[in-house]
């Protein structure tokens, strides 16, 4: 009866640790998926970063290209008035 006592205790500890041993390797576990969850967070920051930062000089330079289709279009326009001018002139000048 002893014997049997000794060996439901020893049962009964090695089970306590089983349990001890397996709320260890949840809380580990645990601990790697939060380790994993804050790299993940850290790179998507990152990537989100990375894109605003391509976002603004991409608009920086659509701006840039605005500007310079409107000096492109003045100067052309003006390029037109000046023609008309000169043809106008030529005109004049012609002698029937």
């Amino acid at each position: 009866m002893a014997e049997c006592k000794r060996y439901e205790s020893l049962w009964v500890n090695a089970i306590d640790l089983c349990k001890m041993a397996a709320e260890a390797a949840c809380n580990t576990g645990a601990e790697q998926a939060n380790i994993s969850i804050k790299t993940s967070i850290q790179l998507a920051q990152a990537q989100v970063k990375e894109a605003k930062k391509m976002s603004a000089a991409a608009e920086k330079k659509l701006a840039e290209t605005k500007v310079d289709e409107i000096q492109r279009m003045a100067e052309y326009a003006a390029f037109l008035e000046d023609s008309d001018e000169h043809e106008v002139h030529e005109a004049y000048l012609r002698e029937d």
